[in-house]
C-alpha cells in the first residue's frame, strides 16, 4: 500500500477511536506499562495536533498576519509531522514516532526564521517564539530520545540568540505593541492549554510509574514473608 493511502486509511481509522486504541495496544502488549501509557498519550495528543491545526489555519485567515507564507509553511511542517508520528506510534515505534515529531516540530519551524529576510512584527514573532519553544520542548522531554532532547534545546538556544540580534537588537524594533499583544493573548491561551495537557501527562506517567513500583515492592515482600 502507497503510504498516501495508508495516512488516508489511518485517518479514517481515527474516527473509531476504541478500535484504534485497541489495535494501538495490541502492538506495546509486550513492552512495559509505562511504554503502553506513553505510547496511548502520544497518539492522544498527535490527534489533538491533527485537530488544532485547522484551528490555527482558521485563525491566520481571520487575522491576515504578515509574512503568511512562513506561518502556512509552519502549520503544513507541524501537520505532517504529526500525521507521520501518528502512523509510526501506531504500528508500534514510539521511539521513531517521539523522535520525527519533535524533530518536525523544531527543525523546519526554527529553520524558517533563517530563511526570513525581514520580519513586520518582530516583537509578535519573539512572543510566538517563545511560547511555541516552551511547549516544543517539553513535547521533546516527554516523547523523544535524550539525544533529540539535547539537540533541540541547543538549537532553541540558537534561534533565541540569533533572532535577538537579527531582529530586535536595534534602536528602532519594526512592528506595533498592539499586534504583539494580540499574538500574545491568542498564542498564549493555546500554549497554556497544551503545556497544561503536557503537564497532566508527565503527573500521570509519573504516578503510573509509582504505582506499578509500589505494586512490584508489595509482591517481593508477600513472596519474602512467604520464603521465610
Amino acid at each position: 500500500m502507497e503510504p498516501p493511502e495508508c495516512f488516508i486509511l489511518l485517518l479514517f481509522k481515527l474516527l473509531s477511536f476504541p478500535t484504534f486504541f485497541a489495535r494501538l495496544d495490541s502492538h506495546y502488549q509486550h513492552e512495559t506499562i509505562f511504554s503502553r501509557q506513553k505510547a496511548r498519550f502520544l497518539a492522544c495528543f498527535l490527534i489533538l495536533v491533527l485537530f488544532w491545526v485547522p484551528i490555527n489555519l482558521t485563525k491566520l485567515y481571520i487575522v491576515q498576519p504578515p509574512e503568511i507564507m512562513r506561518r502556512l509553511t509552519m502549520n503544513f511542517c507541524i501537520f505532517f509531522s504529526a500525521l507521520f508520528a501518528l502512523r509510526w506510534v501506531s504500528i508500534g515505534r514510539f521511539t521513531l514516532a517521539g523522535n520525527w515529531f519533535s524533530l518536525g516540530l523544531i527543525v523546519p519551524t526554527h529553520l524558517l526564521f533563517y530563511l526570513t529576510p525581514t520580519f513586520l512584527e518582530p516583537l509578535s514573532v519573539a512572543v510566538q517564539q517563545l511560547v511555541t519553544s516552551l511547549v516544543f520542548i517539553l513535547i521533546s522531554l516527554v516523547f523523544a530520545s535524550r539525544f533529540v532532547v539535547f539537540f533541540n534545546f541547543i538549537l532553541l538556544i540558537v534561534s533565541h540568540v540569533w533572532f535577538y540580534y537579527h531582529a530586535l537588537a536595534r534602536p528602532h524594533v519594526l512592528g506595533t505593541l498592539e499586534f504583539a499583544a494580540d499574538t500574545l493573548f491568542r498564542d498564549g491561551l493555546f500554549a497554556t492549554g497544551f503545556l497544561f495537557i503536557l503537564g497532566f501527562t508527565l503527573l500521570h506517567l509519573i504516578e503510573t510509574a509509582h504505582r506499578h513500583s509500589e505494586e512490584a515492592l508489595k509482591e517481593t515482600q508477600s513472596l519474602n514473608e512467604n520464603l521465610e
